[in-house]
């Protein structure tokens, strides 16, 4: 039994890359204005020049951010390559951003999308009760370039 090794690739944004990763049912955000103030700090990531996914940060103030990510359905199946591709390209844009911290939110009932972040290497910070558009709750993760650990140590996150 053959194993195919499939490459995900990323490249700059453009108009119009989400548009393949909207579901029927969909309750999209409008992050069209977003996307094209942040445009130097966003990623499409494809296989075989087909969109999977769309991803960036939203900078905060100086050395802080916040992810983002629309991430379309033929992401499965590819989740390894998919993941090391969007942890190399968040290590890329802390460098680059002389970032110290990245922040995320996500749905308490996408399970599935908080055990990815944890992949990324983000830890759960807590939850903002009701602080959804239809009143559900969000959790809140972060991830910390260095964390100290007794007696200040320092230690690099991966």
């Amino acid at each position: 039994m053959s194993t195919v090794s499939t490459v995900v690739t990323a490249r700059h944004y453009r108009p119009g890359d989400t548009n393949a990763l909207h579901r029927p049912g969909d309750k999209v955000v409008n992050m069209q204005s977003v996307l094209m103030m942040n445009g130097s700090f966003i990623r499409t990531l494809e296989i075989d020049d087909e969109v999977i996914a769309v991803f960036g940060l939203v900078l905060r103030w100086p050395g802080v951010a916040d992810i983002w990510a629309i991430v379309g359905d033929k992401t499965r199946g590819h989740g390894l390559g998919f993941t090391r591709k969007v942890k190399a390209l968040m290590r890329q844009f802390a460098d680059e951003l002389s970032l110290w911290r990245i922040g995320a939110t996500v749905r308490e009932d996408l399970v599935e999308y908080q055990a990815w972040l944890e992949l990324l290497g983000f830890e759960k910070e807590g939850v903002e009760s009701q602080a959804a558009p239809d009143g559900s709750n969000l959790i809140r993760y972060r991830w910390l370039r260095w964390t100290c650990s007794g007696a200040g140590a320092v230690t690099t996150l991966q």
